[in-house]
């Protein structure tokens, strides 16, 4: 008795449940054409044909077919039919996710926006670089000799110098970032040596003496720049400038050697000594760079700059030393990589 009385619970259940679960269904028509009918036979009367596309609530199903709510159409009142499951796909009620909070909306708004908006921060750029600064700088030293004064000037010509550079950028947004690198120049220098010397025995009647010798000028530059950047679809346009400091090297004459020919002492020979002297300054950089970017990793830049700095070598002898401007203007074409 009581397990009957439990059937009978069961039953008005399903019987309550089912319409519900059955009116939550619905078919969508994926024929062309499809046929409704009166009854569940392909030989039974055709009340309304149906085109793809079209969705119907389920009354039932009976076997391979579907009873289905037909609305209103023109002439055609509202009415029920049967169609066969072929011409159709079933959809039923999709499991709905909880409604988000008002906070986990704005969160996934949030991260949509970062996907649409994604760059990339951090870029690596290898660059060559080609002076365009020439300078001549003189040293002159004025010892007493025989009496008399001697004059001794070394002229420094440093030429138009090649640099290779590297740098990594990081960017704080699309626009804005920084950039370290590090930079090494080298330009050639001629040394000429034009000398005045006494002679021994008259006075008023100096001898002249003339060389030439080949050094160079190198720079270690190391500097960090902060960077804004115009993006215009393949192309990007980087504004920079920050402090550069820069280790410096080249070669000075710092010793003069005479010697003096047989009587009547008309020749003199000079030889000259030279030393390698270092020295560190702190300077600037600034420029432009356009790129042209194949995609969003690999561009072709070409660039701009000038570095400005001022040095003083100093020798540790009385000759004196000589006041280099560092840097100067460059162009230069390198590639650039970002990740």
């Amino acid at each position: 008795m009581r397990n009957l009385k439990w059937l009978l619970i069961i039953m008005v259940i399903a019987v309550l449940i089912l319409p519900a679960v059955q009116a939550s269904l619905k078919v969508k028509i994926k024929a062309q054409k499809a046929n409704v009918r009166g009854t569940p036979d392909v030989s039974s009367l055709v009340v309304r044909e149906v085109s793809a596309g079209m969705v119907f609530d389920v009354i039932e199903k009976s076997g391979l077919w579907y009873k289905v709510q037909l609305p209103a159409a023109g002439v055609n009142p509202a009415q029920k039919g049967y169609i066969h499951e072929s011409m159709v796909t079933e959809m039923g009620e999709k499991i709905s996710a909880p409604p988000m909070s008002q906070k986990q909306s704005k969160k996934s708004i949030k991260t949509r926006r970062a996907k649409i908006n994604e760059f990339k921060r951090f870029s690596l750029r290898g660059s060559y670089f080609m002076g365009f600064t020439t300078e001549t700088v003189a040293s002159t030293y004025t010892p007493t000799l025989y009496q008399e004064q001697a004059s001794f000037v070394t002229s420094y010509e440093a030429r138009k110098g090649n640099t290779i550079d590297a740098s990594l950028a990081y960017k704080f947004s699309p626009a804005l970032g920084v950039e370290i690198g590090g930079a090494m120049a080298s330009r050639d220098v001629a040394a000429t040596i034009n000398a005045s010397v006494p002679h021994p025995l008259l006075f008023d009647a100096p001898r002249q003496v003339s060389g030439s010798q080949g050094y160079e000028l190198t720079e270690t530059d190391l500097y960090l720049n902060l960077l804004y950047t115009f993006k215009m679809s393949s192309f990007g346009i980087d504004l920079f400038a920050g402090p550069c400091f820069i280790m410096a090297k080249t070669t000075l004459v710092t010793q003069y050697q005479v010697t003096d020919s047989a009587y009547p002492y008309t020749q003199v020979n000079v030889a000259f000594g030279s030393t390698v002297v270092n020295k560190n300054v702190l300077g600037f950089n600034a420029g432009i760079a356009a790129g042209y970017y194949f995609g969003n990793t690999v561009g072709l830049v070409l660039s701009a700059r000038f570095i400005g700095a001022k040095v003083k070598f100093d020798t540790a002898s009385d000759v004196p030393g000589i006041d280099y401007k560092l840097g100067g203007l460059q162009t230069g074409v390198g590639l650039k990589i970002k990740f």
